[in-house]
């Protein structure tokens, strides 16, 4: 038994027609995924670049907000002072007997 399209491959050259046989599409698709995967590896490569810079700078800010949270506390324990301070200085002259108004005589 023949194959019914033996003789079609045999008169006709697809190639003339401008249609790759199928070695050639196999060639060029693999050449289109090479080219895929190579466009892919150096988005990797600048994506670790940028994954290294963002760590960078985490590590700095991290450092910077550590700074900033003994700087603010510290200033949360100077306020509480002050309003200590205020707050006794405001009772002492507001305490009975004392002499609040100092040009006021009864």
């Amino acid at each position: 038994m023949t194959n019914k399209h033996e003789g079609i491959d045999n008169h006709l050259d697809f190639g003339e027609l401008g249609v790759p046989n199928l070695l050639q599409a196999y060639k060029q698709q693999t050449r289109m995924l090479v080219d895929e995967l190579d466009d892919c590896w150096s988005e990797v490569r600048k994506s670790k670049q940028m994954i290294t810079k963002l760590v960078q700078m985490n590590d700095k800010l991290a450092k910077q907000l550590a700074v900033l949270k003994v700087e603010h506390e510290k200033v949360r324990w100077q306020l509480s002072d002050m309003n200590l301070k205020a707050g006794l200085e405001a009772g002492r002259l507001l305490t009975p007997g004392s002499n609040v108004h100092q040009g006021y005589k009864r």
